[in-house]
């Protein structure tokens, strides 16, 4: 069994902080993630943290992973890191926080969550 997930959708994200939506993954026992950027401003001194947070039954907020700090990517667009998760509660959510001169990615966090049958 699987379920596609959007955690991000693909988007020009200026500000310095995005919180995605809460995602009910607590049937599954897999996640397959991946951080896609396909747009970057022309500053070199921009830089995009992304991490994915769980959260358990009680409401505890937790950090999981977090994908590698991009930084300069523009001559290696687009940059895809992929992510693989087996140990995350019932609920995660993608954090983005964005730094630098202008603040300008274009960018997702997409996958699917799996479960053997």
């Amino acid at each position: 069994m699987k379920k596609d997930i959007t955690l991000f959708a693909s988007a020009a994200r200026t500000s310095a902080s995005y919180t995605g939506d809460w995602v009910d993954v607590s049937y599954y026992t897999e996640l397959l993630l991946a951080l896609a950027v396909t747009a970057q401003g022309t500053y070199t001194d921009e830089t995009l943290d992304v991490i994915i947070q769980g959260k358990d039954p009680l409401g505890n907020v937790f950090t999981l992973a977090s994908f590698t700090q991009v930084v300069n990517v523009t001559a290696s667009l687009p940059y895809v890191e992929p992510l693989k998760l087996s140990n995350f509660g019932g609920q995660i959510r993608a954090k983005a926080t964005l730094a630098g001169t202008t603040k300008n990615y274009t960018f997702s966090v997409t996958g699917a969550a799996k479960r053997e049958l």
